[in-house]
């Protein structure tokens, strides 16, 4: 009866650190698509970039967890962002990587 007891605990205690860490992974994805959402709002509408910290951010996440559209996207921003702040040799180098992402990108329909 004892080890039924401290299975049930165990089995709570790995449910509940599993619904932690995807509580996690889930909140911090849904950061990085309104961080892309806010950049791509702001280069349509014209408003300069004035500093990359949460691209940074967003290209290093999408450079581990997503797909290569969602690569793409990131660096395509972080590029015009160094345009805004003239930055060349960054900017060339994000621009750079999105036209090697193209290649593996799937087409929207």
């Amino acid at each position: 009866m004892h080890t039924t007891h401290s299975l049930h605990l165990l089995h709570h205690l790995i449910y509940g650190c599993c619904l932690l860490f995807l509580t996690c992974c889930t909140g911090q994805r849904k950061r990085m698509e309104q961080i892309i959402q806010d950049a791509k709002e702001q280069n349509l509408n014209y408003v300069p970039f004035t500093t990359d910290s949460l691209l940074l951010e967003a290209v290093a996440y999408y450079d581990r967890h997503g797909t290569s559209n969602e690569r793409l996207l990131a660096h395509y921003l972080f590029g015009y962002a160094y345009r805004d702040m003239n930055e060349a040799p960054p900017r060339h180098h994000h621009m750079g990587r999105c036209r090697c992402l193209c290649r593996y990108t799937q087409p929207r329909m």
